[in-house]
């Protein structure tokens, strides 16, 4: 009698083991980051109203349904006067805000973007108007250093 119990006991004991394989199909898989591609000029006019417009995807496809879309922009060396505009979903995957570039200079722009319980804070510049080169240069060079500082692995 003893032995039977203990067989039953091995048997369940080898059950529930086999129920725990690498049965990768009931696994839940790790998603795709959402990924943002700026479509916006690198010069433009001041005092004219220019399309800002950023393409978000995951993986292939595009994302439609982003929770919270908004561009961040301020001026070089005047990031406490940041303004921040609400995006609104264009087409396939497309957020877009228009902006008017009041002052000739170095604008940096950041697009703050929430979808799929996901957050990614991209950052580019734009030129409005006349900017010397090396001024434009000096600023972009900064803003590489930048990037690569807060890269993986970069430190």
């Amino acid at each position: 009698m003893k032995r039977i119990g203990v067989s039953v006991l091995v048997s369940v004991g080898i059950l529930l083991a086999s129920g725990c394989s690498n049965d990768t199909a009931t696994e839940a898989t790790v998603p795709k980051p959402i990924e943002v591609k700026f479509e916006i000029p690198k010069e433009v006019d001041t005092n004219k109203e220019e399309q800002l417009m950023i393409h978000v995807t995951q993986g292939t496809k595009n994302v439609n349904d982003a929770d919270e879309v908004k561009f961040e922009i301020w001026k070089a060396g005047a990031d406490e006067k940041s303004e921040l505009i609400k995006a609104t979903a264009a087409k396939k995957g497309m957020y877009a805000i228009q902006h008017r570039f009041s002052e000739a200079g170095v604008y940096f722009v950041q697009t703050h973007v929430t979808a799929h319980d996901m957050h990614n804070m991209p950052k580019t510049y734009v030129v409005a108007g006349d900017v010397p080169k090396a001024e434009v240069e000096k600023l972009t060079k900064d803003m590489d250093k930048e990037k690569s500082q807060h890269m993986p692995g970069h430190h």
